[in-house]
């Protein structure tokens, strides 16, 4: 029942209680993250799919703010310090979105692959934040923890000018509504997340209406509910997301969400 925004906040300022923790339960889409990005020094990707990495990519660019690419599955990982202007963008590097990339849903993910990625991550983010940029690898780091390979590559060459991002006409295409996925597999979780543009739930109205096909229980972040026939789960966030729990398929899941939702 708590959003995993809320949770890790107050984890954090258990860690360290001076710290200024804003916490913001949604969906990162280009429209709900770019009015963030106000008094933003450096970006940094926890997410899990190229989707939302390549609306980063666009943001980063657009706003002149440094990102640092995080990515694994398996026992493989990959990291990536980008400094709009200076370095190939990630559309330079990869073109378009990996359509048979392996994830941590198809493959599973080893948790060491995860704390080296992210410790790699921070240290770009450290040397920046004090003023050492010139100290940073702007290599892309490829590795396989589990074998023990480790593979660095220069990407310099690759900065393109009729790249849609970073060349000459920029035109940030994954900015555009069309780019934003409205269905997603949630990465190991057997979970189904759902999104329908421009919609948002008022959750006392659907905890009376839902209250008559099962158990429902909500907060002032989400209503979860459980169907009593069939023991199918749901999580309705006031921002239009809807989690379907307990299944990896796609089908299954929109029927389940129209039938109690519609």
């Amino acid at each position: 029942m708590l959003p995993k925004a809320i949770a890790a906040k107050r984890r954090l300022e258990e860690i360290n209680s001076d710290a200024t923790i804003e916490a913001h339960v949604m969906d990162a889409t280009a429209r709900n993250l770019e009015p963030l990005l106000s008094d933003v020094d450096i970006l940094i990707d926890g997410t899990d799919n190229f989707d939302i990495r390549f609306i980063m990519n666009d943001l980063s660019v657009k706003h002149n703010i440094p990102w640092v690419f995080g990515a694994c599955a398996g026992s493989y990982g990959m990291t990536k310090f980008f400094e709009p202007n200076e370095d190939p963008c990630l559309m330079c590097v990869m073109k378009f979105i990996p359509g048979e990339a392996m994830t941590c849903d198809s493959h599973g993910v080893i948790a060491p692959v995860i704390q080296q990625t992210s410790l790699m991550q921070t240290v770009h983010v450290l040397k920046w934040l004090i003023g050492k940029s010139d100290e940073i690898d702007r290599s892309i780091s490829i590795y396989d923890i589990w074998e023990g390979n480790y593979q660095k590559f220069s990407m310099k060459k690759m900065k393109k000018e009729s790249c849609k991002t970073c060349g000459s006409e920029r035109a940030f295409p994954y900015l555009k509504s069309l780019q934003q996925t409205d269905i997603a597999v949630l990465c190991g979780r057997d979970t189904i997340q759902i999104r329908m543009k421009d919609r948002s739930f008022d959750l006392s109205h659907l905890e009376m209406k839902l209250t008559a096909y099962g158990k429902t229980k909500k907060n002032s972040f989400l209503l979860s509910f459980t169907e009593h026939q069939s023991g199918k789960r749901m999580a309705i966030f006031k921002d239009g997301r809807v989690l379907v729990h307990g299944t990896n398929d796609v089908e299954e899941a929109k029927a389940f969400y129209y039938e109690m939702m519609e």
